[in-house]
């Protein structure tokens, strides 16, 4: 315990400027965004600067984890894996809630300012759900950002996994249509933060809203917790050697890049010359993903899959 609560004070104070900097640019975005909310407010501002963080701050903590050299320096520390990734899971847990609640104060004060007392109740109830929420989307990103061998993949893991599930969801709908007048979940990671997430439920008072909130809400819930515990057992594991290397891991461009592909040409509908930007666009992928032509038997049968469709382009 010791030894865990000497590197946690070690990387706590080493990140304390760049908390420092992370809450001053947060507080101008909100004043600047803040100003002017009309009676029926919404949480737009101060969500947009929470998903923000939840995407930047595993990089910041993670990075430097991708560099081979520190890592060698960092795994021969006495605190075991395990400890270390906790420390920067809780660090960055504690930068981003910081700087939230700071925009959050900020926010009340300007609701008060304009005596919208209606939705201050509504706005605290926000606050601490959408902050439970950014702390699970927080989740994800890491072990996203975990997957990679690199920063420059760890940021593309996160840009295309944040949007995966609702490329997914749309091309299914698409595909078999839909049921009811009721509107459908999109499956944006950032959907619970938003304003027709957590704060309909908390303006309403109650779960008699579209139950396209609720699954919204229970899934990423459920996402969450699985990257937070998918997230201590890959670091644990984590190995030296892979580190600057091809970014291999099953969560990263394995799964991504035909996820993606695929996704989009069931959305097309229709065979148009798009399926020949999209083949294009996954032969790319694949050359990012191995950092050349070197593409391996499961690569050429992933993209395969696409060809028929790109000559039923051509042709139509």
């Amino acid at each position: 315990m010791s030894s865990f609560k000497k590197y946690f004070l070690y990387i706590f104070k080493k990140t304390a400027l760049r908390q420092a900097v992370t809450c001053f640019i947060c507080v101008i975005i909100a004043l600047l965004q803040i100003n002017g909310w009309e009676e029926y407010y919404s949480p737009s501002s101060v969500a947009t600067i929470l998903g923000v963080l939840c995407m930047l701050i595993p990089i910041l903590e993670l990075a430097p984890f991708k560099n081979r050299r520190n890592l060698d320096s960092l795994f021969s520390l006495p605190v075991s894996r395990k400890k270390q990734a906790l420390a920067h899971y809780i660090n960055g847990v504690i930068q981003i809630s910081v700087a939230f609640t700071v925009c959050c104060v900020l926010a009340l004060i300007q609701l008060i300012a304009y005596k919208r007392g209606a939705i201050i109740g509504y706005f605290i109830a926000y606050y601490f759900l959408a902050l439970v929420a950014g702390i699970l989307i927080y989740s994800v990103f890491m072990l996203l950002f975990d997957q990679a061998n690199t920063v420059i993949d760890g940021i593309l893991f996160e840009i295309l996994g944040a949007f995966a599930l609702f490329f997914v969801a749309q091309a299914v709908r698409n595909v078999i249509g839909t049921v009811g007048d009721h509107p459908y979940p999109t499956y944006i990671i950032f959907d619970p933060i938003g304003k027709e997430g957590l704060y309909q439920i908390v303006k309403n008072c109650s779960f008699s809203i579209y139950w396209k909130d609720i699954i919204m809400i229970l899934m990423w819930s459920l996402i969450g917790v699985a990257s937070i515990i998918g997230y201590f057992y890959a670091f644990e594991r984590k190995k030296v050697e892979n580190v600057g290397g091809i970014s291999d891991s099953f969560l990263g461009y394995k799964l991504l890049i035909p996820v993606w592909a695929y996704s989009l040409l069931a959305l097309l509908g229709s065979f148009s010359g798009m399926i020949i930007f999209i083949y294009l666009s996954m032969l790319i992928g694949y050359i990012i993903y191995r950092r050349g032509f070197k593409f391996t038997r499961q690569d050429l049968i992933c993209m395969a899959m696409t060809i028929p469709f790109c000559a039923l382009g051509v042709a139509v």
